[in-house]
Order: C-alpha cells, then sequence, then structure tokens
C-alpha cells in the first residue's frame, strides 16, 4: 500500500484529532489491535467519494420533468430526447457513483482540542468513549508503516486530509469545488463534524460486494499515544469498568470527558 498525505493549512499542524466510537468499537480496537474503515456506500451521504461532475449531472437531470409534467405544446421528438438523456444521466450516475462507493474505505476523526458536544450526542451514547492523538503521531506512524511494509495490501493506496464542505445538496453549480480526491468533500451540512479522514482506496477491479470494511491492523507504539475520554454524562461505575478494561493497555491516558453536564 502507498500513502499520500494531502495537505493542510500551517496552522493545523500540531492539531489533535478525536473519533468518538461506542463501547464495542473500543473493545474491538484493545482486542483486535486494528483501525475500522467503512465502505463508502455504507455511510448516510449518498454523495460520498462520487465526483463533482457526476452530481451535477444527476442534478440538471433530475430537473427534467417526466413525461406526464412536459409542456404537450413541445415537438414530440424533443420531449423523447429529454426523457431518454434523463434516464441515461440517471442510470450512469448510479453506476458509476456505486462503482466509485465500493472501492473506498474510509476511518473519520473529527479535528480539534476541545471535544464537540454535538458528536457526542449524534456518534455515541452515555456509555461510549472518543479516542484522542495528534494528527502528527498518527500520520507519522502510518508512514512508518508501510515504509516497513511496502508490500501490505498491494495496489491499494492510503490518503489521509481534511474534509473540505459545499454546497452539494443540492449542489450549486456556480461555486468550483476544489479537491484532488472526491471522497475529501462533503455537503456543509455536515461541516459541523470538522472531519479529517482517512481513506482506503482499492483497485476498481478487486472490488468485492462481500468486503463492507477493511481492518488495519496497528501496534502498540500508536495505541500508547492515545488518549481514551469517556462520555460526559458516564455513571461512575461505567467509568470504572472503562479504567479496568484498559488495564494493560498502557494508553497514554484514559480519563472522564472535560464537559460539564447538569
Amino acid at each position: 500500500m502507498t500513502i499520500e498525505i494531502l495537505p493542510d493549512e500551517k496552522r493545523f499542524e500540531n492539531e489533535s484529532l478525536i473519533r468518538f466510537m461506542g463501547l464495542h468499537k473500543l473493545i474491538f480496537l484493545i482486542r483486535q489491535k486494528t483501525l475500522f474503515f467503512t465502505r463508502l456506500d455504507l455511510l448516510p451521504d449518498p454523495f460520498e467519494g462520487v465526483t463533482t461532475t457526476l452530481i451535477k449531472q444527476r442534478y440538471l437531470a433530475k430537473l427534467i420533468p417526466p413525461r406526464e409534467r412536459m409542456n404537450p405544446r413541445l415537438p414530440q421528438e424533443l420531449i423523447e430526447e429529454n426523457l431518454r438523456q434523463k434516464e441515461y444521466t440517471e442510470r450512469q450516475y448510479d453506476e458509476e457513483s456505486i462503482k466509485k462507493q465500493k472501492s473506498q474505505f474510509v476511518n473519520c476523526w473529527s479535528r480539534g482540542e476541545r471535544e464537540s458536544m454535538a458528536m457526542w450526542n449524534l456518534y455515541s451514547n452515555k456509555e461510549s468513549v472518543a479516542i484522542k492523538i495528534t494528527k502528527k503521531d498518527l500520520l507519522d506512524y502510518l508512514e512508518n508503516i508501510f515504509n516497513i511494509q511496502p508490500l501490505l495490501f498491494p495496489g491499494y493506496k492510503l490518503i489521509c486530509g481534511p474534509v473540505k464542505y459545499y454546497e452539494l445538496n443540492p449542489v450549486n453549480l456556480k461555486v468550483a469545488v476544489n479537491v484532488s480526491y472526491s471522497a475529501f468533500k462533503k455537503d456543509v451540512a455536515f461541516e459541523f463534524e470538522k472531519e479529517y479522514r482517512l481513506l482506503i482506496v482499492k483497485p476498481l477491479d478487486k472490488i468485492d460486494d462481500i468486503v463492507v470494511n477493511i481492518d488495519l491492523n496497528i501496534t502498540d507504539i500508536l495505541m500508547n499515544k492515545m488518549e481514551i475520554i469517556c462520555h460526559p454524562e458516564m455513571n461512575k461505575w461505567q467509568f470504572d469498568n472503562i479504567i479496568n478494561l484498559c488495564q494493560g493497555i498502557n494508553f497514554k491516558n484514559v480519563r472522564k470527558s472535560l464537559i460539564e453536564i447538569k
């Protein structure tokens, strides 16, 4: 596997990354020592990894009304051509978008030193945790791994970078989208996530409907740089359980969230 780290603004060089997860995913992390990557078509945003060109073409095609709403005064050949174009574009979008999405797998983080209560509420519950690590530590580790093991996942590519937010749903035809890879853009509705993502791209000839996630093995070297943060509303006995669960795993720190809840 090769690795590419996308450029980021200088002011974000020393930022931290936070990943919110349920208790079972923490157990999976501890027991299996893997980072979990999810296939893009399984995420709730339907435009994940889809090119801007396809999104705009689909938007314009949907503006063409169905036959029963067409102006009956239009020439019949024009009506038929518009309907053919609409059907072709929508079919092409479905085929191309799903092919792209099934070849890409993502591991998502939220940027920033402070926790987000919105992220806690959306992606977890009162029994959940978050893991926190500096971006530099995470990226340095990944670069070292693939320099040492260049034959790991041959033909695959790992791309790391910040997500940029645009008006995609519905799409703003007047705004240019400037991203190196389609999976690093999302609609402004998701801007609160402040997402930094790790993306694994499979060769298109290796797409498999059965494979819905990729587990990337990690070592204690990376886990020792992670801090475990427990949900701000977690009960003390649950927090004590997390402490016991993490015994023997040399995490940087295990602590309760600093957010105070009334």
